[in-house]
């Protein structure tokens, strides 16, 4: 499995909630296609790499909007073997964890 890449993951567990650090951009519908396609995503496909969905964030001047995010498929989630403990994924060493449930 490739792990050389980030992925947000739904852990169902309290302990690895953490706030994430990210951007947030305005697109388009051709660029949301790009952006599905990159990602291997299909609406309504069961087997796809991300889920896609809204979630509510807080900006670094504190307004709070929606913000679409690719949530890696829970049938991929095992073949990552790390968390990025502080949501800061480009700045965090990796921690070995495991997501099991």
């Amino acid at each position: 499995h490739n792990t050389a890449f980030p992925a947000l993951i739904e852990s169902g567990h309290d302990a690895h909630k953490v706030s994430i650090k990210g951007e947030v951009w305005a697109v388009d519908d051709a660029t949301l296609r790009r952006l599905d396609y990159l990602e291997g995503y299909q609406e309504g496909a069961k087997d796809n790499h991300y889920d896609r969905k809204l979630i509510p964030v807080v900006c670094e001047d504190s307004d709070t909007t929606e913000a679409m995010v690719y949530v890696i498929n829970p049938l991929y989630a095992d073949s990552f073997n790390y968390v990025c403990v502080n949501g800061d994924y480009k700045n965090d060493k990796k921690t070995k964890i495991s997501l099991k449930k």
